[in-house]
């Protein structure tokens, strides 16, 4: 018996600095960083990558190239686009707090990759 409650306080003991070691990296995470990887720069810019099939907050530019690579694919009247414009945000902060939104919803976006005139119309995520 006093074996079992050992190994039930360390378990809990590790299930907690665990959950705490969780906490603090995402306190670490710095929204104000602007590389964050070799594809994007961290911006206000909601966007769907079709292609790595993730969310993202992307700059300026990278929405700039995200639209007319669209418009091009649409142009050209095919279907498998590289990207999805989501929404704008005033900084990136609040564009991250979004992205999270929608990914702890398990909002699955894939479809608006194969239409090219979809257009985002104020969905609420939340």
């Amino acid at each position: 018996m006093k074996k079992v409650i050992i190994r039930l306080i360390f378990i809990l003991a590790f299930v907690n600095s665990q959950a705490f070691a969780q906490k603090e990296s995402f306190e670490e995470f710095d929204t104000a960083a602007d590389e964050f990887s070799d594809k994007y720069m961290a911006g206000p810019h909601l966007i769907y990558d079709c292609e790595d099939k993730h969310w993202v907050c992307v700059a300026d530019y990278e929405k700039k190239v995200c639209d007319e690579s669209r418009e091009k694919i649409t142009l050209e009247k095919k279907r498998d686009l590289k990207c999805t414009y989501f929404k704008s945000f005033k900084d990136k902060k609040e564009c991250f707090n979004y992205q999270l939104s929608v990914i702890t919803n398990a909002v699955d976006p894939a479809w608006t990759c194969t239409v090219p005139n979809w257009r985002f119309q104020d969905i609420k995520f939340e």
